[in-house]
């Protein structure tokens, strides 16, 4: 087990809660890697009812540039007082997080973040094998945090009997900026964050039946980014699935079980997968060598000159951070399509977006906004290209679908249409996250519930955390829980739907 530095543990007094003493009743789990102690909280909207949760536990170490180290063992003597969040990595403010999450207030960060966070239902026993689903957060692999208060799911998880797990990651430089295998020296590997996720999900698959969770029965959950992440680890373990086939003798049962059961794509990017390569050749080259030695600033500095490189790229200047294709533990881009296809049996998948993504983006963007000021005809002519824009750009959730579908897998595809009528943020990027974590405090002043009560977000929440869940539980949703929600459609695609 790699030693953890003790400094590296968040020790903001904004950051503790009063939570229970042991004397109190504080849960405690017996699991694989040591005894975690951690508290109960009143869940979000029925303080009635209570969670058990355990925060900023370590799933792993890794010095700067190097691939994270698993910890099978905890630190301290092999027992943790979970109860103070763990570390967000390095960032600087996001406009759009500030936009749909104003009164947030800024997180404890280090690049050491490889810490998570378990809600769980009050009093479930260890033998309750509850089905467990894994948040990775979006952000655009650049800001962010898994369990930050606006990503609290303990509401979902009181009133639906799941156990959610949230991961943090590293992000930017530290995370999404490097070479593979032939890099130059001084380059950092490519797609360390992701790799501190796939050792975030081995820690919860070795010990998340400690906590009453089923190994089996997890579900992958992201938005935006963080979809785009999960998809990313659907193709590494398609990949390693058609590497077992070969190294099998055929016999790919014995050598291969897929990382997770089910999975569930929210307002993935699909318009931005592809031909990133010579992007990410010159955001190294233009960040140049980042000492294990430099500061936040200095990584920062090299940050803003990596993405200015990226901007003359397709999608560079929306989403240059992201997982590199034939760089650890992503396969060559040329097996995408072929490690799907074998993964695709293996995992459901609910995936969807809104029709109106991009009005989180555009009412800011002159080049777009000024389409407004047009006589007469200015409104139709922004919408025309919100919707434009959303279609190229995350239309293509349908025809995956359909792919996936057509390979062998199972797939539920929707569409999110939720906001009030008058709101020029209704169905807009991110409109989904309001409706499945944090509380009325979180979201409170997000442009995306203009015009809306919270009495009507709890109503239409309510019914979108019964269908992620029990998609969760069972690969479907029932028409009867679907009836709760007429904002969403949800459809089953069979091969020969039409996208």
């Amino acid at each position: 087990m790699s030693a953890i530095n003790p400094d590296h543990r968040p020790t903001n007094d904004t950051d503790r809660r009063a939570n229970p003493a042991p004397s109190a009743g504080a849960p405690r789990w017996y699991a694989p890697a040591g005894v975690i102690q951690g508290f109960r909280e009143p869940a979000a909207e029925t303080r009635d009812q209570q969670v058990m949760r355990a925060i900023g536990i370590p799933y792993a170490y890794a010095n700067r540039h190097e691939v994270p180290q698993p910890l099978t063992e905890l630190p301290d003597g092999g027992m943790i007082v979970a109860d103070l969040p763990g570390p967000t990595c390095p960032q600087r403010p996001s406009p759009a997080g500030k936009k749909i999450a104003p009164h947030a207030q800024p997180r404890h960060h280090d690049e050491h973040c490889q810490h998570l966070a378990i809600t769980v239902p009050d009093d479930t026993p260890a033998d309750a094998k509850l089905p467990v689903m894994v948040w990775i957060h979006g952000g655009a692999n650049i800001a962010g945090g898994g369990d930050i208060p606006r990503f609290n799911p303990s509401q979902m998880a009181a009133e639906n009997d799941v156990i959610v797990v949230s991961i943090n990651f590293r992000l930017g430089a530290y995370g999404f900026l490097g070479g593979g295998a032939d890099r130059a020296e001084g380059v950092p590997p490519a797609n360390l964050g992701l790799m501190d996720i796939q050792a975030g999900l081995e820690w919860v698959r070795a010990n998340i039946a400690a906590f009453g969770g089923d190994p089996g029965q997890i579900t992958m959950f992201g938005q935006s980014a963080g979809a785009d992440l999960i998809l990313s680890l659907m193709v590494v373990a398609g990949a390693d699935k058609l590497r077992a086939g070969r190294d099998g003798g055929g016999d790919v049962a014995k050598q291969f079980q897929p990382p997770f059961r089910r999975a569930i794509l929210q307002s993935l990017a699909f318009g931005f997968l592809g031909g990133r390569g010579p992007m990410y050749d010159a955001m190294v080259d233009a960040a140049g060598p980042i000492d294990r030695g430099a500061s936040e600033a200095d990584i920062a500095a090299a940050e803003d000159r990596a993405a200015e490189a990226a901007r003359p790229f397709k999608n560079g200047q929306a989403m240059p951070w992201g997982v590199r294709y034939g760089a650890a533990p992503m396969p060559d881009e040329s097996l995408f399509d072929a490690a799907l296809d074998a993964i695709a049996p293996d995992i459901d998948i609910l995936l969807g977006h809104t029709p109106r993504e991009a009005a989180l983006f555009f009412h800011d963007a002159e080049e777009v906004a000024r389409l407004k000021k047009v006589p007469a005809i200015g409104g139709a002519l922004f919408e025309k290209a919100v919707r434009h824009f959303t279609k190229t750009t995350y239309g293509g959730s349908a025809a995956f679908a359909k792919k996936w579908a057509a390979a062998g897998g199972s797939a539920l595809h929707y569409t999110l249409k939720w906001g009030h009528k008058d709101s020029k943020y209704r169905s807009a990027h991110t409109c989904d996250l309001p409706l499945l974590l944090g509380d009325e405090d979180t979201w409170r002043d997000s442009v995306l519930l203009e015009g809306q009560m919270w009495t009507d977000v709890r109503r239409d929440r309510k019914a979108m955390q019964a269908i992620w869940t029990q998609f969760a539980k069972t690969g479907a949703v029932a028409n009867s829980v679907l009836g709760r929600a007429p904002f969403l459609k949800v459809e089953k695609v069979s091969p020969g739907d039409r996208p």
